[in-house]
């Protein structure tokens, strides 16, 4: 390893434990010292448990996942990874684009439900503003409006007018 590698505190912990350059993706980052200039991927590095997981690896080859704020709070907590809408989300980041996607991403709650699910998986239904802020708040997803909610989903955005927000807001308020 060239000295130039040593100047890194990181690298140095690194190197000098063997079971570090074990995994395929740690080499990589081992000898191209620019991936250890972001401070989440250095404390990913540090643990190799981050590394198990085929989304992080992506995630870690490729530095510009790490400029965005939300991204680096889900890198920092595998149990994010976990959720299968979640995993799409962080391999895309134009879903991250969206403020509405940002809050559902850093809080898993949100995609426990599976109209949640749906939305998510489309950014597309982010452009009407009424479906924003259905999913900004569970309460709208309560068990006595979710068959209504699910129906609505389904063909809001060919009909969608003002009779149609009154059809939603109603169900909401009920």
């Amino acid at each position: 390893m060239g000295s130039q590698y040593l100047k890194q505190p990181v690298l140095c912990e690194i190197i000098i434990d063997s079971q570090y350059l074990e995994h395929p993706v740690l080499c990589e980052i081992v000898i191209d010292s620019q991936y250890l200039e972001q401070p989440v991927l250095c404390e990913i590095i540090m643990g190799s448990q981050y590394l198990e997981h085929p989304v992080l690896c992506e995630i870690i080859m490729d530095s510009q996942y790490l400029e965005h704020p939300v991204l680096c709070e889900i890198i920092m907590d595998s149990q994010y990874l976990e959720h299968p809408v979640l995993c799409e989300i962080v391999i895309d980041s134009q879903y991250l684009e969206h403020p509405v996607l940002c809050e559902i991403v850093i809080d898993s709650q949100y995609l426990e439900h599976p109209v949640l699910c749906e939305i998510v998986m489309g950014s597309q239904y982010f452009k009407q503003p009424v479906l924003c802020e259905i999913v900004m708040s569970s309460r709208y997803l309560e068990p006595h409006v979710v068959d209504v909610l699910c129906v609505t989903l389904s063909w809001v955005f060919n009909i969608f007018n003002k009779k149609t927000v009154e059809v939603i807001f109603c169900v909401r308020s009920s």
